[in-house]
């Protein structure tokens, strides 16, 4: 199960829209996900987050028990003959 992660609203539409910024921050901590304000247009946070969840999903795998002798999942892949046409584009 993987725990979300709560990006929301740009700083610059912050003064327009406080109680949503309230609302989503309560939501945040209420369902125990990280909440960070960012902003792309003037790099605010942008790489705080990045940062944040990658450390997050770093932890979880951690936490998670090994495979040792598991097989990785295999995609089986049967190839079926092309069709050359007589088309301008053929040799």
């Amino acid at each position: 199960m993987f725990r979300s992660f709560g990006l929301g609203l740009s700083a610059w539409a912050i003064r327009l829209i406080v109680p949503m910024y309230s609302s989503a921050k309560a939501f945040a901590d209420e369902i125990g996900i990280p909440f960070l304000e960012t902003s792309a247009k003037s790099s605010t946070n942008v790489e705080e987050a990045f940062m944040a969840m990658t450390a997050e999903i770093k932890n979880r795998m951690a936490s998670q028990p090994a495979m040792n002798n598991a097989r990785p999942p295999t995609v089986q892949i049967r190839g079926q003959p092309v069709n050359q046409s007589s088309g301008c584009c053929s040799s």
